[in-house]
């Protein structure tokens, strides 16, 4: 059992032995927000009378990539385990899209994306939420990366080698005593100073114009590994949610750490970093030679021999005026210096500069905004080109998404217990309702089955089965847009797709829908095959109707048969009658 001192030891130990690493990722989210000068710069730049110029080329950069990933991103998909889940693996599908549609998971997305690619680390959490109603949400939420922390000896990208991680929350005071009615206010209250070094999980915003009666309290969210994963929630006297069992659990039942990350790069030192750290030093060296080219270009050097002008700094003050206007005195030399030539050089430097920053992740070529008239060849060798530099990074996105939606379906499992109904909208037509743990009456089997059944029996109401039960379905969960083959089933269906291509005369078409992974292809196929359900009605009818002629045309038959039956015995009973007459006499 790990005590308070212990995590909140874990706590200290990370923030203060990565000081220098967050000063970074800050400098790096600095440069991003257009604070690319240090006050000393600025000082500086002021006592030389030299212009502080910012061309801020890192934002177009990030925000470009940032696009790129937007624009790439692909759906979820489950797929069964074993044949028998086929169904049920749809049902988990439109879960897991109306969960992302109901957290607003894409901004989500976005807001982790930024953090990996401006600051280095990107974290989000997948909580349950009870409504009113007592139903519980799943929610996605971010963690912002100035409230998250990390175990420092962590050395993975994706922290799963990690002991401990948690994050940082500030709360108006009068909530945390709302949110925790039985703790003692002032473990709360007084347990904000902390101990940590560096302003990174201050309060935002600092040294600002607020309401000061608001006091804000800081709490610390922990989940870490001890014998399993633990939770806890402490300040710096004491817990405030003692140590206890991960509330959320994992496929085999276990604990499990809900918080998933994602790092653009991992030094050896196990310093996080993003690729806005490779554009620090060109966009320093735009900064100061725009600058200088500038401060070139605006003054004038003089070679004057002594006495040539009566006050120096008034002569100063007049070169440095488009219209300027100097008194020399007799028999003294006053000679300009062009410095145009330094300006120039420094311009050509500064385009060098300029270059190596476009060089460096999505060019103009993958955003669009390629000046060039560019063959399709040399265009699309440009595309993939700007896209190589950033797959590492993307690819690790991918997979922060993938465990997210992992964490997602397991908390479905683990918490939607009773009937629940979402709402799909993939039907071009008709809006689709997908039932999980819906319960099953021996009437709807036996309806299924086509089998005759009394409606009034008490017993067709009985459940025999539960539909879709979130708790025993077996299913992967892919991202679609991968390109590898999922497994043999779909490289089968790709085999007997070229074949139908090669040969449609041979293989029938109804065997590519079979073998395909198509959503509601049993209605596809019934469709083919003339049997949807409002077909099959006109089909019942129709044989209904065919049936009732029959039977009509059949007792038509046998009523005239019969008729001509009676006839004839009747003409036969005449005969005979006139046979055995006797004959009158006259």
């Amino acid at each position: 059992m790990s005590t308070h001192e212990d995590v909140k030891q874990w706590y200290l130990d990370t923030v203060n032995s990565t000081t220098d690493s967050r000063a970074d990722s800050e400098r790096d989210r600095d440069y991003y927000d257009n604070k690319q000068f240090t006050a000393d710069e600025l000082a500086e730049y002021k006592k030389r009378k030299q212009p502080p110029v910012v061309i801020n080329r890192i934002k177009p950069k990030v925000d470009s990539t940032l696009g790129l990933e937007i624009r790439s991103r692909v759906d979820i998909k489950a797929f069964p385990r074993n044949p028998k889940d086929e169904n049920s693996a749809e049902a988990a599908t439109d879960a897991l899209r109306f969960i992302a549609d109901n957290s607003d998971f894409d901004q989500v997305k976005s807001d982790v994306s930024f953090n990996i690619f401006v600051e280095g680390t990107g974290a989000a959490i997948c909580e349950v939420e009870q409504t009113s109603k007592g139903k519980f949400e799943v929610m996605p939420r971010y963690i912002p990366w100035d409230r998250f922390f990390i175990d420092q000896h962590s050395s993975r990208k994706d922290g799963k080698d990690a002991k401990f991680m948690g994050q940082a929350i500030w709360m108006d005071e009068e909530d945390a005593f709302d949110m925790f009615p039985d703790v003692d206010k002032s473990l709360i209250t007084a347990g904000t100073e902390d101990g940590t070094i560096g302003d990174t999980y201050d309060d935002k915003p600092k040294d600002n114009f607020y309401d000061k009666g608001r006091k804000r309290v800081k709490l610390i969210e922990i989940y870490y590994f001890s014998k399993g994963w633990k939770h806890a929630i402490f300040t710096g006297l004491g817990f405030v949610v003692d140590e206890r069992d991960s509330p959320y659990l994992d496929e085999d039942g276990d604990p499990m750490n809900p918080i998933e990350m994602q790092s653009a790069n991992v030094d050896r030192d196990n310093n996080r970093y993003s690729p806005v750290r490779q554009l620090i030093s060109p966009q320093d060296e735009v900064n100061m030679r725009r600058s200088k080219a500038l401060h070139l270009l605006s003054t004038r050097q003089v070679i004057a021999d002594k006495g040539a002008v009566e006050n120096v700094s008034k002569a100063k003050n007049e070169l440095a005026k488009p219209d300027g206007w100097i008194e020399k005195n007799p028999n003294k030399a006053v000679d300009l210096q062009n410095t145009s030539d330094l300006a120039a050089g420094q311009f050509n430097l500064l385009q060098e500069a300029k270059n190596e920053i476009d060089a460096v992740g999505a060019n103009a070529s993958v955003t669009g905004k390629e000046e060039r008239a560019l063959s399709g060849r040399a265009l699309q060798v440009r595309q993939e080109a700007g896209t190589v530099e950033l797959a590492p990074v993307m690819d690790g996105l991918r997979n922060w998404e993938l465990r997210m939606y992992r964490q997602m379906w397991m908390r479905v499992k683990q918490f939607w217990t009773e009937e629940r109904w979402v709402r799909v909208t993939d039907d071009e037509k008709n809006i689709k309702f997908t039932g999980l743990n819906r319960p099953v009456t021996l009437g709807e089997v036996l309806e299924s089955r086509g089998e005759l059944f009394d409606v009034n029996d008490p017993r067709v109401n009985e459940v025999v089965g539960i539909e879709n039960s979130t708790a025993e379905l077996d299913v992967d969960i892919i991202l679609e847009a991968v390109p590898d083959t999922v497994n043999i089933q779909a490289e089968q269906f790709e085999l007997l797709a070229n074949m139908y291509s090669a040969k449609p005369d041979v293989v029938p078409f109804e065997m590519i829908i079979e073998s395909s992974s198509l959503r509601n292809k049993d209605r596809i196929l019934e469709r083919m095959n003339g049997t949807t359900p409002e077909e099959q009605a006109a089909v019942a009818e129709r044989n209904d109707l065919e049936k009732r002629g029959a039977v009509a045309e059949i007792t038509a038959t046998e009523a005239k048969a019969a008729k001509d039956a009676a006839d004839a015995k009747e003409t036969q009973v005449d005969t005979l009658i006139k046979v055995n007459q006797p004959i009158q006499q006259p």
